[in-house]
């Protein structure tokens, strides 16, 4: 076997690294912490409601719990996007190329 059986192998110019802000720690902190309040407010006013309450503060009760769980879903949501924020926009623009 000679070497003009089989060519050289030459790969390709390696294409200059461009230089992009990381916003994905900061926000996965963010979201963590955001977690963390909104399991802190659920807490407290599941802890209340369980000792008991009067008919009046029922509702302001609630109103906290929920706001604690809408909380902490945005930062699940903010905690996510940011950990998988570039598999999401490869996989999207994918999708709007139609793979080409």
């Amino acid at each position: 076997m000679s070497d003009e059986e089989y060519p050289e192998f030459t790969a390709p110019p390696a294409e200059p690294e461009t230089e992009t802000s990381d916003y994905g720690a900061p926000l996965a902190i963010l979201g963590g912490l955001l977690v963390l309040v909104g399991f802190g407010l659920g807490l407290q006013a599941y802890m209340t409601m369980s000792d008991g309450l009067l008919t009046s503060e029922y509702g302001d009760q609630q109103n906290q719990f929920n706001l604690g769980l809408l909380v902490m879903v945005v930062g699940i949501l903010i905690s996510a996007f940011s950990g998988l924020g570039t598999v999401m926009r490869n996989a999207f623009s994918e999708l709007l190329s139609g793979g080409d």
